[in-house]
């Protein structure tokens, strides 16, 4: 089962970039972002939208990622939806 692990995580290791015409490989330091919903339906959190999804669902959301997944990222932050005005204006 590692050894499945380690072949389904090499291109977390291995990053190619292509601009325009040309591609080229970087190595895993560069670093990487990752996002995703905070659950199925998208809002839970947010500002002025319900979440749909029970605590069940949201639970069985976030398992969908896997442990090993998750070892290999080292900060992990909430970013709460903004505004559409607020993002117009330029925040601050």
């Amino acid at each position: 089962m590692a050894a499945l692990l380690d072949v389904l995580t090499d291109g977390l290791r291995i990053l190619w970039v292509r601009l325009r015409n040309q591609s080229f490989k970087a190595d895993s330091d560069m670093t990487r972002k990752k996002a995703t919903r905070p659950c199925n339906c998208g809002y839970l959190g947010h500002y002025n939208r319900r979440c749909r999804c029970t605590p069940d669902q949201i639970a069985r959301y976030r398992g969908k990622i896997s442990g090993p997944l998750l070892d290999r990222i080292d900060i992990q932050i909430e970013v709460p939806a903004v505004p559409t005005e607020e993002l117009q204006r330029g925040g601050g």
